[in-house]
């Protein structure tokens, strides 16, 4: 904790060179929740006008700020919802315009924002919505919960969470208290010198590894990505998500063009592609997370993040509930997959009920939907107003009478919001093992997407393969000894996985489980661009370079987005290189095009 007052930025010594200013970071917010404060205590300055009316600052003002060693701009922004009178004067009404004009460029322009939240207040439906625009930028953001005076002062810093923006750091720009912290995460968000942040990055898919303790979770993630995170045999061995780069794996069309490829962003292996894609290990969740038991606060701010989930379960019953060990088969996998929904669905149902009787009694007297609000509460998960009323619908409840729901109509509408939301399927991890054969049967019979796996056999392969003992690409059924000298032993071990995993399951489940999440959970499409579609190649003449992956539904200009924002902006029309037909802005593209986009600026 960094003491009041010591975040003025340091002093250089005589002769000292200045550093060179490695980036911009823009203070955001809604108004008057201390944004003009903090900017005066950063740069040292009394620049920013401070008050408690809300709106005050009107145009951008900037300071310069060093510290741990590097020189940086700070950029104080007019708040995001400056009202504009409806009887306002024409000059005023500039003035409101231009101020929020303002604040968005300034947005723009930074490489790193601090999204400031008054942790008195809790979180507004504005602060909701600031923070989806913030996310959908493409930029780091750094959450901070201001006038965070005291630990005896009551204030909701717990709701900071909701937004999806990660850890928040509690201050007090007034006092000084702990903006030393904050400067710190700002160094480290900031990029290098001479590093430039992409503008309008479409969002990657994510996959979210979840489930209770000590199922197997880490060992899935680390034989998927052959990242090192620490593996053990007891609950919570990860304290942070782990995130690492995975493959997705699907067959490459270099073999139906007839052409030989040169794979770029990707991997071709025995007419295999196999593109990178985000995997994240969640914290395991153990019940009453919902009420901020274990890890339980960090695990669902973890998986808002993700589009659809793996939810690694021990097949073989020798895990209780809290991730401890028991026998082979004397728990019940099923009670771990109910638990863990059950723990989302309090969650989910604690942000619907904040402020319930008063929403939907003030819908009825307004006789207006009752959709846009709870939208502006989930907002921070994704879920927008056409989910909701999609979800509405389907469980016929109208939205305009809210309070003749009847009991349950929350909690079942909560669950289809989480099914529609975030859609997973069932690793049945350890499935090698004797006693998962009679569990597995009873998770197929609750009608989920149910993956046998083994999450160490596909771990040791993958080792193996690495070290040149044998070849085999991730998803395979089998595998060929590539070395010679093995010990009895190491044979041995291959012998095992052969048998009691891929001539059983066909595979381990681990790149299935990958593949079913990608494909058949979010509908995902694979998108080969090209700029030559005769050749199929880029412009240095490399042959199906690059494969994307795209949500179900994508558009040919959601494809020019995915590669540079600049060849959306002046988007034509695309071509398929199979037909040589024209298609449109808004055509959907589906899996294995082949697709060059035309643009006014030629690039693509």
């Amino acid at each position: 904790m960094s003491p009041a007052g010591a975040t003025r930025r340091r002093h250089r010594e005589e002769g000292e060179p200045i550093a060179p200013a490695v980036g911009v970071v823009a203070i955001v917010g809604r108004p008057n929740v201390g944004k003009s404060t903090l900017f005066n205590r950063l740069t040292g300055t009394r620049r920013a006008i401070v008050d408690a009316f809300a709106g005050l600052t009107r145009d951008r003002l900037y300071g310069v700020v060093e510290w741990g060693g590097k020189r940086f701009t700070v950029v104080d922004t007019a708040g995001l919802d400056v009202p504009l009178p409806r009887d306002a004067a024409p000059d005023i009404a500039a003035l409101t315009r231009a101020t929020r004009e303002q604040a968005q460029m300034a947005i723009t322009e930074a490489d790193v924002c601090c999204f400031m939240v008054d942790v008195r207040d809790g979180v507004t439906a504005l602060d909701e919505e600031i923070a989806q625009a913030l996310r959908r930028g493409g930029r780091p953001v750094i959450l901070v919960g201001n006038k965070a005076d005291s630990p005896s002062n009551p204030h909701y810093a717990h709701e900071l969470y909701r937004l999806g923006l990660g850890e928040p750091v509690l201050v007090s720009a007034l006092v000084g208290t702990d903006t030393g912290d904050l400067l710190d995460r700002i160094v480290d968000e900031l990029p290098p010198a001479g590093d430039a942040i992409a503008v309008d990055e479409p969002m990657e898919l994510r996959l979210a590894i979840i489930g209770k303790p000590n199922v197997g979770k880490s060992t899935f993630f680390v034989a998927a990505t052959l990242k090192s995170v620490p593996i053990a045999d007891y609950p919570f061995t990860t304290i942070k998500p782990n995130v690492g780069m995975a493959y997705l794996r699907t067959k490459c069309v270099h073999e139906e063009m007839g052409v030989v490829d040169k794979p770029k962003n990707s991997v071709c292996a025995n007419g295999v592609r196999l593109i990178p894609v985000k995997l994240v290990d969640v914290a395991g969740l153990v019940s009453g997370a919902s009420s901020g038991r274990g890890l339980g606060n960090q695990f669902l701010e973890d998986i808002m993040q993700a589009d659809a989930i793996v939810h690694v379960v021990d097949a073989s019953g020798s895990t209780d509930l809290e991730g401890q060990k028991t026998a082979p088969g004397s728990q019940d996998p099923m009670k771990d997959v109910e638990m863990v929904e059950r723990e989302v669905d309090l969650w989910l149902l604690g942000i619907v009920k904040r402020d319930w009787e008063k929403t939907s009694k003030l819908s009825e007297q307004l006789k207006t939907s009752v959709a846009p609000a709870l939208a502006q509460r989930l907002t921070g998960i994704g879920i927008d107003e056409e989910m909701v009323e999609e979800t509405l619908l389907k469980l016929h409840l109208k939205p305009d009478k809210p309070l003749g729901w009847g009991d349950g109509a929350l909690e079942s509408f909560v669950k289809a919001l989480r099914e529609r939301n975030k859609p997973s399927l069932i690793a049945a991890n350890k499935a090698d093992l004797p006693s998962a054969a009679e569990k597995l049967p009873l998770l197929k019979q609750s009608g989920k997407t149910v993956i046998p796996c083994a999450a160490e056999a596909e771990l040791l392969l993958r080792k193996a393969a690495e070290a040149g003992v044998i070849a085999y690409t991730p998803g395979d059924s089998t595998f060929k000894i590539t070395k010679e000298g093995l010990s009895p032993a190491q044979v041995r071990a291959l012998e095992l996985v052969k048998e009691r995993v891929l001539d059983v399951y066909g595979g381990t489940g681990v790149q299935q489980a990958i593949d079913q999440a990608y494909f058949g959970l979010l509908k995902a499409v694979v998108v080969y661009p090209v700029e030559d579609e005769t050749k199929l190649t880029n412009k240095d003449g490399d042959v199906l370079p690059d494969a994307y992956v795209m949500n179900g539904g994508s558009t040919a200009l959601d494809l020019a987005k995915k590669i540079h924002s600049d060849l959306a902006k002046s988007f034509l029309y695309a071509v398929d290189a199979r037909t040589g037909l024209r298609l449109s802005s808004d055509h959907v593209l589906k899996d294995r095009d082949v697709v060059k986009i035309v643009s006014s600026g030629r690039r693509g």
